[in-house]
């Protein structure tokens, strides 16, 4: 019976898909506070509209560091299944044991 992948390389790809989240979260941040200060000091009489596009748009920067996450783990489980697959003495060999 084979030993399951190295814990090393799952949690490099969790770090990763974990940083992809922040600046996904950072960039709806950033895109907010734009909105507001637009919002403030444009001195128009329906803020709320634009208010509302400028938030729309900074939820495109969570949606794709979501996307980005998902093809980040799509990815890691493809290599995992293909690395469960090869005979026990070259995933050996792939993962760092002598």
């Amino acid at each position: 019976m084979r030993s399951p992948p190295s814990g090393g390389s799952f949690r490099s790809s969790w770090r990763l898909n974990v940083a992809t989240l922040v600046s996904g979260a950072l960039g709806f941040v950033t895109g907010v506070i734009v909105t507001a200060h637009a919002v403030s000091s444009a001195r128009m009489m329906e803020p709320t509209n634009i208010s509302f596009v400028g938030v729309g748009e900074a939820l495109n920067n969570v949606a794709f560091a979501l996307l980005l996450v998902m093809v980040g783990t799509l990815a890691a489980s493809v290599g995992a299944l293909k690395l469960s697959r090869l005979p026990s003495e070259g995933a050996g060999r792939l993962r760092g044991e002598a």
